[in-house]
C-alpha cells in the first residue's frame, strides 16, 4: 500500500507544471522537421576527415609491416625480396632500453640499434673479443658475423665492428623466434656463456660495456620466459579455437534459442518467468556459495592445494586449489548479499515492474520486427570496430622516422660528429652509410600519426555513440506508437521500418549531437585513465585517492549523461524537437515523478538483468558440463583441448551478447513505456473526457480507473458478462 501511495503521488511542481492535456494528441506527431542540423553537418564534416585519413593510411601504410617486422631501412621481413627471410636481428640489445634494468628489459622494433632480416635466427653466442685472446682469424671471424646488406666485407674488422654506425653486430646471443623476431633463448644462453673452455666467459658490446653470462641471463630470462610463455599460450588458443569452434557455435545457437524462448514466455506468463528468474539467480548463488566454502574448507591439508594459481589444460589443477574455492566462495557470498538486499527492498515493487515488462512483451508481440532489429546495429558497429582497427594498424605501419620513405628529407649539414651520430640513431638504426649523410624518410602523414590515431580513436567513439543513439531512437519511436495508440489492431505492421524512417530522415542531427556528448565524455574519461596509467610509479596514499575519485566522477557523469540522452531520444521519438528541448522535457517530467522513477524504472532494469543472467548461466553450466568430460555419451564428439575452460568463457561471453542483443529491445521499451506512463499520468484523469491510455493491468496495480469506474477483476469480468449478454 505505501508503495502504492508513491506511486500515486502528485508531481513535484518544483520542476515545471505538468504535462496538460491536449485533446489533439494522438502519441508521436506525425508533421516533423528537421532537428540539430549544425551537429549533422558538423558530423558529416568529421566523417569525411576521417574518410581522407583511412584513404591517406590505405594508400601510404602497408598492414604487412605490423603484421611482419621490419628492418632499420623499411624493408619487411618475409615479403618481397626478402622473403626468404623472415626474422628480423637486433645488433645491440642493450640499446633496446636507455636502462637495462631487473624485469624492464625487452626488445622491440623501437630499439635504437641497426636491425635486419635473417634467414634464421642465430643458433649459437658470438662475440668479436672472443679471438681477442689469440691472434684473430679475421675469416673465421667474418664468416660468423651478421651484417648490412650488401657491407663490403673487404674492410677491416675495427670499421665493421665499431661506432654507432657499425655496418656489422659486435656480437649475438644464441636466440629463438618470437613474433618474427629473435630474442635470446632462456633455456640456453647460460649453457652458451660457459661452452668455451669450460669457463664463464664475457662479451663485450660495440661501446665496451662489459656483459657476464650470468648477468645477461638473470635479466633477460624473466622477460623472454614471459614472451615465450605468452606465445605458447597464444598458440594453444588458437589452436583450441580451431578444434571447438563447431561446439561453441552450436553453444551460442543454444543461448539464442533459450533467449527467444524466455521473450515468448514473459509475454505469456511475465510475473512467473521474472520470479523464475530471480530464484533462479538466488538458488545458484546460495549453491555455489556453500560449494565454495565446502571445497576450501575439505581441501585443508591436501598436498599442493595451497601452491599458487597459475595456467594449467587441466580443470583438475584449479579445482584442486584452495585458492580457487576462496577467490569463488567471496564472490558468491557478496553476489549472495546484495542479491538477497535487493529482494527484501524491492520485493513490494515488483509487481509494478513485472506489469511494464508484460507490457513491454505485448508491444513487441505487435511488432516481431523490433527483435530482429537489434541486429542491425550490432551489424554496424562490428564494421565500424573492424574499420578502426584496420587504420590503427595502417597508421602503426607509417612510421615518422622511416628511412627511404617518399618526399625523403636529406640532412646533409653534419659538421659535427655528435649531429651525424644522433642523427643515424634517431634513424632507429643503420639506414645508408654514405660519409656525412643522413636520410630520414617521410610522408603526408609521417609526421602526424599521433594526432591521426587520435582522429580515429574519436571517430569510433563517435560513430559507435551515433549507432547505439540510432537504435534507441529507432525503438523509442516504435513503442511509442503502440502505446498511445488505443485499438492496438490498428498498430501498423510496419512500425518499426516507419520508425526508422522518420529517424533518419528527422532526426539525424540530434543522434549526432547526442552521441558527440557521450563521445567527448567517453574520450575525457579515457585520457583519465591514461594519465592513471603513467601516475601509478608515483604510487601513494593521495594519488590512490585521487585517481578513485578521478574514476567515480567520470564513471557517473557518464552514465547520467547516457540516462539523459536516452530519455531526449524518446522525447524526440514522440514530439519530434531537437535534442535540448527534448532532454530538458524528459528531464524535467522524470524529476516531477522523481519516486516513480527510482521505484519502477530500476527495479525493471534489475529484473531484466536477472533474466539475461539465468540464460547466460544455462548456456554455460551446459558448456561446462559438456566441455569437463562429465557426459561420456558426447566425449567422443569433444575434441581434446588444451584448455577446456577457454571454450566456455567463449560461449559465455558470446551468450551474454547475444542475450543482451535481444534484452536491450526490452529494456528500451520498457524506458519509453515507462515515460508514456508518466505522460499518461499527467495528461488524463480518467474521465470520459480524458480517458488512461494504459493497460488495464496497470490500472489495477496502480488503482486508477476510466470513465468513473474502478477497474478491478470483478470490473472486468462484469465487463465481459454484458457484452456477451448483449
Amino acid at each position: 500500500m505505501a508503495v502504492q501511495d508513491k506511486l500515486n503521488g502528485q508531481p513535484d511542481r518544483n520542476y515545471g507544471e505538468p504535462v496538460s492535456y491536449d485533446p489533439n494528441f494522438k502519441g508521436p506527431v506525425i508533421q516533423r522537421s528537421c532537428t540539430d542540423v549544425f551537429f549533422l553537418l558538423l558530423f558529416i564534416v568529421f566523417l569525411a576527415g576521417w574518410a581522407i585519413l583511412a584513404g591517406l593510411a590505405f594508400k601510404q601504410g602497408n598492414i604487412n609491416r605490423v603484421i611482419y617486422p621490419s628492418d632499420s631501412n623499411g624493408n619487411i621481413c618475409g615479403t618481397g625480396k626478402y622473403a626468404d627471410r623472415p626474422y628480423l636481428f637486433f645488433f645491440d640489445l642493450f640499446k633496446c632500453k636507455p636502462k637495462f634494468e631487473d624485469d624492464e628489459w625487452i626488445p622491440t622494433t623501437r630499439c635504437r640499434t641497426p636491425q635486419v632480416c635473417v634467414k634464421e635466427c642465430p643458433s649459437k653466442t658470438f662475440s668479436v673479443a672472443q679471438y681477442d685472446q689469440d691472434p684473430p682469424n679475421v675469416a673465421e671471424i667474418k664468416k660468423h658475423m651478421v651484417c648490412v646488406y650488401g657491407t663490403d666485407m673487404s674492410k677491416d674488422l675495427k670499421f665493421l665492428t665499431s661506432g654507432p654506425s657499425a655496418p656489422c653486430a659486435y656480437y649475438y646471443i644464441s636466440s629463438v623466434s618470437a613474433a618474427g623476431r629473435c630474442f635470446p633463448s632462456p633455456t640456453s644462453v647460460e649453457d652458451e656463456f660457459q661452452s668455451y673452455n669450460g669457463a664463464n666467459i664475457t662479451i663485450t658490446s660495440s661501446d665496451g660495456k662489459v656483459l657476464s653470462g650470468n648477468e645477461l641471463f638473470k635479466k633477460a630470462e624473466r622477460k623472454m620466459q614471459r614472451i615465450l610463455n605468452a606465445r605458447r599460450y597464444f598458440e594453444r588458443f588458437l589452436q583450441d579455437l580451431s578444434n571447438s569452434w563447431k561446439v561453441i557455435l552450436i553453444g551460442l545457437f543454444i543461448a539464442m534459442v533459450l533467449a527467444l524462448v524466455w521473450i515468448v514466455a514473459i509475454r505469456l506468463m511475465a510475473g512467473l518467468m521474472v520470479w523464475l528468474g530471480i530464484l533462479g539467480i538466488l538458488s545458484f548463488l546460495i549453491i555455489a556459495t556453500a560449494f565454495s566454502w565446502y571445497k576450501y574448507i575439505s581441501l585443508k591439508g591436501v598436498p599442493g592445494a595451497d601452491e599458487g594459481i597459475g595456467f594449467s589444460r587441466k580443470i583438475s589443477y584449479y579445482t584442486g586449489n584452495r585458492k580457487t574455492w576462496l577467490i569463488l566462495g567471496c564472490l558468491a557470498s557478496v553476489a549472495l548479499s546484495i542479491l538477497i538486499l535487493v529482494i527484501i527492498c524491492l520485493r513490494e515493487r515488483v509487481q509494478i515492474a513485472t506489469a511494464l515488462i508484460k507490457e513491454a512483451a505485448k508491444a513487441i508481440g505487435y511488432m516481431p520486427t523490433a527483435l530482429i532489429f537489434p541486429v542491425f546495429p550490432y551489424l554496424l558497429q562490428l564494421i565500424v570496430l573492424l574499420f578502426t582497427a584496420t587504420v590503427a594498424l595502417l597508421l602503426m605501419s607509417i612510421t615518422p622516422s622511416s628511412a627511404g620513405g617518399i618526399d625523403a628529407t636529406m640532412y646533409s649539414d653534419t659538421s659535427t660528429k655528435s649531429y651525424y651520430e644522433q642523427c643515424i640513431e634517431d634513424l632507429g638504426g643503420y639506414s645508408k652509410f654514405n660519409n656525412k649523410t643522413c636520410t630520414i624518410g617521410n610522408s603526408a602523414l609521417g609526421s602526424h600519426v599521433s594526432y591521426s590515431h587520435l582522429y580515429n580513436f574519436c571517430g569510433f567513439l563517435w560513430m559507435s555513440a551515433f549507432i547505439v543513439a540510432f537504435g534507441e531512437m529507432t525503438l523509442a519511436a516504435a513503442v511509442a506508437s503502440y502505446y498511445w495508440t488505443r485499438n492496438k489492431k490498428d498498430i501498423p505492421k510496419l512500425t518499426v521500418c516507419s520508425a526508422m524512417w522518420a529517424t533518419t530522415r528527422y532526426h539525424m542531427g540530434t543522434l549526432a549531437f547526442g552521441s558527440l556528448i557521450i563521445a567527448t565524455v567517453s574520450f575525457i574519461r579515457t585520457i583519465i585513465e591514461y594519465i592513471e596509467q603513467k601516475l601509478k610509479q608515483y604510487d601513494n596514499e593521495v594519488t590512490k585517492a585521487l585517481r578513485c575519485c578521478c574514476r567515480c566522477f567520470c564513471w557517473c557523469l557518464e552514465n547520467f549523461l547516457r540516462f539523459i540522452n536516452r530519455n531526449a531520444y524518446i522525447m524526440t521519438a514522440i514530439y519530434g524537437e531537437n535534442f535540448c528541448a527534448s532532454a530538458r522535457r524528459s528531464f524535467l517530467l522524470l524529476m516531477r515523478n522523481v519516486v516513480r522513477v527510482v521505484v519502477v524504472d530500476k527495479v525493471t532494469d534489475f529484473l531484466l538483468l536477472a533474466s539475461k543472467l539465468v540464460v547466460v548461466g544455462i548456456t554455460s553450466g551446459l558448456a561446462y558440463y559438456v566441455f569437463s568430460g562429465s557426459c561420456e555419451k558426447l566425449n567422443r564428439y569433444i575434441p581434446e583441448l588444451n584448455y577446456p575452460l577457454f571454450p566456455v568463457f567463449l560461449i559465455a561471453f558470446g551468450a551474454y551478447l547475444i542475450t543482451t542483443c535481444f534484452f536491450d529491445v526490452y529494456n528500451m521499451a520498457v524506458d519509453t513505456l515507462f515515460l508514456c506512463f508518466l505522460e499518461d499520468c499527467e495528461r488524463h484523469d480518467g474521465s470520459r473526457e480524458k480517458p488512461y491510455f494504459m493497460s488495464k493491468k496497470l490500472m489495477l496495480i496502480l488503482k486508477k480507473k476510466n470513465n468513473g469506474t474502478l477497474v478491478d477483476s470483478s470490473s472486468q469480468a462484469k465487463g465481459k458478462s454484458s457484452k456477451t449478454n448483449n
